[in-house]
């Protein structure tokens, strides 16, 4: 299953590590919205709102939002109010052209075109006055990637959330036929335009106008010339470089966009380990195949081949002997009250940490953060055994997945 929608707060996926090379863009961007504000604002007003007010409001964004939004202006340099600020102008300025088709093989393909004409003003001011029961549409995104249990899970709780904003989702499935777009309200949807294969509708396409009936400053109309060039291209040669080269098609690509596309089932992950110690040494580990179960497994943890410098420490293949008891693949997720491992004792206790334990560990990533080398009554520590042993904590711990047929770009 997967979502495309208008995000707000666009790097809040992004690392500490990679966000350096955005610093300038996040800059410039943040500058043209203080700029287009102050042509709304009283002189004096922007500096105190940004400055004082927007920090203070912070705290009453859902976790783990804030921390994030800290992260992220901790890192950058970029005043914590402006980067307030920056996801509140993308979360209220929010519509699209959204379009879901599905090819001839059953695969569905989407793609989603920023604009800014429509927005939740009023959503906004309740929250700020201290009415927060509508969800930020970046946050609702993010959970029900997160805790969706199925297609028809995920579209019920896009369509029924309360919202700060209106906005426009395309939800697909993994099998054929699973695929809509979702026209939001604030408070519920207007409708949900679902593929067809019966009724002829291999694709969905939707833009602003087709339900908030705007006549807008440039009579824009994009549906028409998206959907011809739809027709144009036919289901058999549907793809993702064809959609985009159909919303490339003016009038329907006038502004920059930002997509999102995640997959989160039925997907062939690869996770990627990035450790550095105290001596300034750094060291990874990237294992295949990777996948965490749904509650239901307790987050039972699988994985594959591994390859890296840091020592394949997550299945115990270094000494066959102990490969046992050492290797996490299989393991369920322990915590001090789900004890979930093989171990007499419990291992999340002892070890103060929440982990993948067998009995108990030849990796750790959760674990107590010591400086380096360390004594304790048990090896408690950041533990990466294959590197250096059960008695040094790491210094730093990274973990990162990506889709395996993920292909980067040259930026």
């Amino acid at each position: 299953m997967w979502i495309a929608g208008a995000l707000s707060g666009c790097f809040l996926m992004i690392s500490g590590f990679a966000l350096a090379q955005y610093i300038p863009l996040l800059n410039n961007l943040i500058q043209v919205i203080k700029d287009f504000a102050n042509a709304f604002v009283l002189s004096g007003e922007l500096v105190k709102l940004v400055d004082k007010d927007l920090p203070l409001l912070l705290d009453s964004l859902p976790s783990p939002f804030n921390e994030e939004i800290k992260g992220i202006a901790y890192v950058s340099g970029v005043p914590l109010g402006e980067v307030l600020l920056f996801n509140i102008f993308y979360e209220v300025f929010t519509v699209c052209t959204s379009l879901v088709a599905e090819d001839t093989t059953g695969t569905v393909h989407s793609y989603d075109e920023r604009f800014s004409l429509d927005g939740g003003y009023i959503g906004l001011l309740e929250w700020i006055l201290g009415r927060r029961d509508g969800m930020w549409m970046s946050f609702l995104t993010r959970s029900v990637l997160e805790n969706a249990t199925s297609y028809d899970d995920a579209k019920n709780q896009l369509s029924k959330t309360k919202m700060l904003a209106p906005a426009y989702f395309i939800l697909g499935g993994n099998k054929s036929g699973q695929g809509c777009v979702i026209t939001r309200s604030r408070l519920a949807s207007v409708d949900i335009w679902e593929i067809d294969l019966k009724k002829g509708r291999w694709y969905v396409l939707e833009t602003n106008y087709d339900h908030w009936k705007l006549e807008g400053p440039l009579l824009d109309d994009r549906r028409t010339p998206a959907m011809k060039c739809m027709n144009e291209t036919t289901q058999a040669k549907i793809s993702l470089e064809t959609i985009y080269d159909v919303l490339s098609t003016k009038p329907v690509l006038k502004l920059t966009t930002y997509t999102t596309l995640m997959d989160v089932s039925e997907e062939n992950y690869i996770l990627k380990i990035n450790l550095a110690d105290f001596e300034g040494e750094q060291r990874s580990a990237l294992y295949k195949e990777f996948k965490v179960g749904d509650e239901e497994s307790s987050y039972q943890l699988s994985f594959g081949q591994y390859s890296g410098t840091a020592g394949d420490a997550l299945s115990g293949s270094y000494h066959p002997e102990v490969q046992w008891w050492a290797s996490h693949n299989g393991m369920k997720f322990s915590t001090y009250d789900r004890d979930n491992d093989r171990y007499e004792g419990n291992c999340a206790i002892e070890d103060k940490a929440g982990w993948w334990f067998n009995r108990c560990h030849s990796a750790n990533l959760n674990g107590y953060y010591y400086k380096g080398p360390y004594t304790a009554k048990t090896d408690n520590g950041i533990i990466w055994y294959t590197w250096h042993g059960w008695w040094y904590s790491i210094k730093t711990v990274i973990m990162k997945i990506r889709p395996a047929e993920f292909e980067p770009n040259a930026v």
